[in-house]
């Protein structure tokens, strides 16, 4: 059974938490108050790449979610992966590839995964999943227009 004392410390504390939260949302948003901090997706919000097009494109993963939307491919690409030691097993990668005939994108270093050739002026999805080593394309990419 608690002390007198004991159940006032308790008390004090959950009022001061309750304080210090009712401080920090009325000066900042949670997604502000998240990445302040550096908390990724799920918490914090995704990582949003939009790159130019270039035929070799390096890319940096430091998040658990990664969506790349690289710039209409006017020709073939490669996506090269530099993945953080901090990205852990489950972290996913969406792209969103538009080409403007047949282009092909070659899915390079960090991925394990077949090229996508592109259909004339359409947009292409897919999904990758880290198992620890390298990003594996979950499913064939989807043409969404």
């Amino acid at each position: 059974m608690t002390s007198f004392w004991g159940k006032v410390g308790i008390s004090l504390l959950a009022l001061f938490t309750i304080a210090l939260f009712v401080a920090c949302y009325m000066t900042a948003t949670p997604t502000t108050m998240l990445a302040s901090v550096g908390v990724a997706w799920p918490a914090g919000s995704a990582d949003l790449q939009q790159p130019a097009y270039a035929a070799t494109l390096a890319v940096t993963i430091t998040d658990q979610l990664t969506i790349l939307d690289p710039a209409i491919l006017t020709g073939a690409m490669t996506i090269n992966l530099t993945i953080a030691a901090g990205v852990r097993a489950g972290a996913i990668i969406l792209t969103e590839i538009t080409t403007t005939a047949t282009e092909v994108a070659t899915f390079g270093t960090g991925f394990t995964a077949p090229t996508q050739t592109g259909v004339a002026g359409k947009t292409k999805c897919a999904m990758f999943m880290y198992d620890g080593v390298t990003f594996k394309v979950v499913g064939t990419p989807i043409q969404i227009d």
